[in-house]
């Protein structure tokens, strides 16, 4: 599984060098970063959405070339994260059943995200029945060699065959095994256009904040970076995943933004039995939050520490605490997020890409940080903006 994360790396520092620097004209007519003019979560979205599509899907929406159709898949994607956000927080579930602009808008958004999966589903399978096709009529040395050379499926093909209607023209129905519904496979990849990008588009806007707001700490990776990848991107592209997790403070930076700015703070599991802990009586069905910023801040959990308040990546070289006492980014258990090393493989590239071009800065430095939360913690809109400058 290791090795099929490797094409991440490449595709991530393509996006991500195709949108930082496209250049503009501002008022003024001078060329500026197209990025130090929008948004800064609206171009991780972007990147983001790009590079796990490509990968995985063996798509590429264009995102980040401002494809229209993907600019409004990723706007309906949007919709969708912050109702659920607000869904969570909301007491009177009823309130989401009336005629408002607003819920009528997560129903446009929810009608297009369907359509445009369903559309999409029968075209790839239009073409993996193609190939299936192409396949019956060569011969087996033909085969061989084309299996020597061709890539693993990526994760939809894997979904699509799974599903019971791929067959060939001449299958016997009766020898198709029962997988996937079409049901089951509209849904996850309804689910996945929005939950493979968006939180991890949102922890990228806070690494780019603490990068901006620490700039010792942004120089201090900037070198550790250089020092592994002295060619930048030529050395990047031959790079492997153990290369990457080999950059220590990078691993440590990360893992101190996802301690102190968790983009999920309340994780909640269902009590399965009635059970006295530290005095506390929880009963069976009950609904138990587990506080992971507390649980990260808490010194009792960090060796004695008393800076457990502050910014300091260090630490985690100093003590790392077991998971349920340190972070939990991505949850914990049997339901624990299941693309965390896509997206960890992700957001490491990306800060490498930006650290070897760019220096990058709080674009309004006097601004208070404001946050939301839809489908995760995030910035405000007009909050925790970043100016690239090339280094």
């Amino acid at each position: 599984m290791r090795t099929s994360l490797e094409p991440l790396i490449g595709q991530m520092l393509e996006v991500t060098k195709l949108l930082l620097e496209k250049e503009v004209n501002d008022s003024k007519g001078e060329n500026i970063l197209w990025a130090n003019t929008i948004e800064t979560i609206d171009l991780a979205s972007r990147v983001t959405f790009d590079t796990f599509h490509r990968v995985m899907y063996n798509w590429d929406p264009k995102a980040c070339s401002f494809s229209e159709e993907s600019s409004e898949l990723i706007e309906s994607c949007n919709t969708v994260a912050g109702s659920i956000g607000k869904r969570n927080h909301h007491p009177f579930p009823f309130m989401f059943k009336l005629p408002t602009k607003e819920n009528k808008k997560l129903k446009r958004s929810l009608q297009y995200i369907k359509a445009f999966s369903s559309k999409f589903i029968n075209e790839q399978k239009e073409k993996l029945n193609e190939e299936l096709r192409i396949q019956e009529g060569i011969t087996l040395e033909e085969q061989e060699q084309k299996d020597a050379t061709k890539k693993s499926r990526c994760l939809l093909e894997e979904m699509i065959l799974a599903n019971s209607l791929i067959t060939n023209e001449d299958s016997d129905p009766s020898n198709i095994k029962e997988g996937m519904t079409n049901e089951e496979l509209l849904d996850n990849i309804s689910g996945l256009f929005f939950g493979a990008y968006d939180t991890t588009s949102n922890t990228i806007n806070f690494i780019l904040y603490y990068l901006a707001i620490y700039p010792e700490c942004q120089e201090k990776l900037r070198s550790s970076i250089l020092s592994t990848f002295p060619l930048k991107e030529q050395d990047l592209l031959k790079s492997t995943v153990d290369k990457i997790e080999g950059i220590r403070f990078l691993s440590y930076f990360i893992d101190e933004v996802n301690r102190l700015c968790p983009l999920f703070a309340m994780f909640g599991r269902d009590c399965l039995k009635d059970i006295v802990v530290n005095g506390y009586q929880f009963n069976s069905g009950d609904v138990v939050g587990i506080d992971s910023k507390t649980i990260g801040c808490d010194p009792k959990n960090w060796n004695g520490m008393t800076d457990t308040d502050q910014f300091r990546p260090e630490r985690w070289g100093e003590y790392r605490p077991h998971m349920l006492e340190g972070m939990m980014p991505f949850g914990f258990g049997g339901r624990i997020c299941p693309g965390r090393k896509i997206a960890m493989v992700e957001m490491k590239t990306f800060v490498i890409v930006v650290l070897l071009n760019y220096k990058v800065e709080l674009r309004n430095p006097e601004k208070e940080a404001l946050f939301d939360n839809n489908l995760g913690k995030n910035f405000k809109k007009g909050y925790g903006n970043i100016n690239f400058s090339r280094t």
